[in-house]
C-alpha cells in the first residue's frame, strides 16, 4: 500500500519491518541506517502513544519494552531523557485534548 501511495522507499521499508524492529536495530537484519533510525523513532512514538491506546482500541505489543530499549540504545538516548520527553509530550497531548 505504501508504494501505491508513492511514499518514499525508506518509509515503505519502515512500515514493512516494524514487526522485526529489534532485529533491525540490533543489526541482525541489515537495512539502511535511515530506515533503522525511522524504526527507532516509530518505536519511541508508539510507546508514547500507549497513553492514548484506548482511542485506537488495540492491544499493547508483548515485547514493546524490549523494542523501546533497543530503539533508545540505537539512538543513544538514555531512559531518563526519554521519560522526560515522553512526559512532556503526554502533557502536550492532554492539553490539546482539553482544548
Amino acid at each position: 500500500m505504501a508504494k501505491s501511495w508513492y511514499l518514499p522507499e525508506e518509509v515503505s521499508l519502515t512500515i514493512r519491518y516494524q514487526p522485526i524492529a529489534t532485529s533491525v536495530l540490533t543489526g541482525k537484519k541489515k537495512l539502511p541506517s535511515s530506515v533503522a533510525r525511522l524504526l527507532a523513532i516509530v518505536s519511541m512514538a508508539k510507546n508514547i502513544s500507549n497513553e492514548y491506546r484506548h482511542y485506537w482500541n488495540t492491544e499493547q505489543c508483548e515485547n514493546s519494552d524490549e523494542i523501546l530499549g533497543t530503539a533508545l540504545g540505537y539512538l543513544d538516548v538514555c531512559g531518563t531523557e526519554f521519560s522526560d520527553l515522553k512526559e512532556d509530550h503526554v502533557e502536550d497531548l492532554m492539553e490539546e485534548e482539553v482544548a
